[in-house]
């Protein structure tokens, strides 16, 4: 049996069950879960530096190389036959230095990097966000020395001078169940789950119901935001400010039934209407998987990746800053309503989830090259 690492850097503790909760932290889970039952003996290894002050990392990032060395020196690399890496944020000496003392262990030790978003750096803004990006673009170019492949979720052939594996964002379907509603409703409740950050562009959707119930409409529609992060502030400032509360629900963090029970209310789940905002054309964000697993249609803005041109269950909204015509989305709600029963809806969507975005399916490319 083959043997391997994966290595990734979440500021959380994978023993804590609510984790497990978050989008990350279920998709590391689940390609671990894939790896292992495919015969290859995979073992987690997270470094997470959520006790060690910002500064301090900051100049990690220049002076020292051999922190993340330090956690797995205990392991002997040349029975090692492969390491997959979840994106370091940022590149820097001590990910350099680790792939390099790996490799010169065990040159056929295949290391694969996967980044779950490219291009990124759009991501980082203000202050830390540009110490972070100068850092990356310092020591990414070097990745080439000692990866084989860059997972990459794009349509890049190249990253970095790095051949990559195009995959598909995945997950585990059987993990997630099935929105329980049999029928459909008068009025409409719109989901959001996230971390929510300027990207998500939910601003757009509170413009627009903000201009929706400015002209007194016969349709009520509702908006439940799950999740927190740095947008959350600016969302319940604008709801406060249009006066919606009655209409928008912000929940906070919720998982296992306390989430499942709030997506059973829901007619239809929101995607980021902010992709643009980052540069990013062709979405493969996690949302977009899990709300199909749980069989919803979907609003978005960005193309999403594996949705071909006639996939009926997904209405797209310019991919700008406007605010979101509601009433379009209602339009969209009444034609599904007619085109089929909700039970057969729900399972529809869930049917194509199950065929191609399991985790299984879409780590197959990963899989081939591990046994390449």
């Amino acid at each position: 049996m083959k043997r391997g690492l994966y290595l990734c850097k979440q500021n959380y503790n994978f023993d804590d069950i609510n984790v497990h909760a978050t989008g990350i932290a279920k998709k590391i889970l689940s390609q671990l879960k894939v790896l292992n039952t495919n015969g290859l003996d995979t073992k987690l290894v997270n470094y997470n530096f959520t006790d060690v002050s910002y500064f301090r990392r900051l100049l990690s990032f220049f002076f020292t190389k051999r922190v993340y060395i330090k956690k797995i020196s205990n392991i002997d690399f040349s029975g090692i036959n492969f390491i997959y890496v979840r994106r370091f944020s940022p590149t820097d000496r001590n990910l350099l230095y680790l792939l390099a003392a790996i490799k010169k262990v065990n040159q056929n030790c295949r290391i694969i990097y996967e980044i779950p978003t490219y291009p990124y750096d759009e991501e980082h803004t203000g202050i830390k966000g540009s110490i972070v990006l100068f850092t990356d673009r310092l020591f990414r170019k070097c990745l080439y020395k000692y990866i084989n492949y860059i997972a990459t979720y794009s349509h890049h052939d190249e990253i970095f001078g790095v051949p990559t594996i195009k995959i598909v964002n995945g997950i585990d379907c059987s993990a997630i169940p099935l929105v329980t509603a049999k029928a459909y409703h008068d009025d409409i409740h719109l989901i959001c789950v996230a971390q929510f950050s300027s990207w998500h562009g939910y601003d757009r959707l509170i413009d627009g119901l903000y201009a929706h119930y400015k002209n007194n409409p016969e349709k009520k529609i509702f908006i439940d935001f799950v999740g927190d992060g740095d947008a959350l502030q600016q969302y319940r400032d604008m709801v406060s400010t249009y006066k919606l509360e009655r209409y928008v629900i912000f929940h906070g963090i919720l998982a296992g039934d306390d989430l499942s029970a709030v997506f059973n209310q829901a007619d239809m789940a929101v995607c980021s209407l902010g992709c643009h905002r980052k540069g990013i054309i062709l979405s493969s964000e996690l949302k977009s998987r899990e709300y199909m697993a749980r069989g919803l249609p979907m609003v978005a803005s960005a193309k999403i990746d594996i949705l071909t041109n006639d996939y009926v269950y997904v209405h797209y909204v310019p991919d700008d800053d406007s605010p979101i015509d509601i009433e379009a989305i209602l339009s969209f709600y009444d034609m599904l309503k007619w085109r089929e029963p909700r039970q057969k809806q729900i399972y529809n969507i869930r049917a194509f989830a199950e065929n191609n975005c399991d985790m299984h399916i879409t780590m197959r490319p990963i899989l081939d090259k591990l046994y390449d």
